[in-house]
């Protein structure tokens, strides 16, 4: 099974800044499609089994 999680910038920290706190949680980067404008995505592996959570639409 596959899940797709959107993670936005809350509680004063930026996207970027959580994309690096879930990396330091285990995470794995897959895929960085961020762009400088802040527009774009990341694709991470689950830190447990190293699959590919991107989900279905973002194929």
């Amino acid at each position: 099974m596959r899940v797709r999680l959107d993670i936005k910038g809350v509680q004063g920290r930026t996207r970027d800044q959580k994309v690096e706190l879930l990396i330091e949680l285990g995470a794995t980067l897959f895929d960085d499609l961020r762009n400088p404008d802040s527009t774009g995505w990341v694709t991470m592996l689950d830190p447990e089994e190293q699959r590919d959570l991107r989900g279905q639409a973002c194929r």
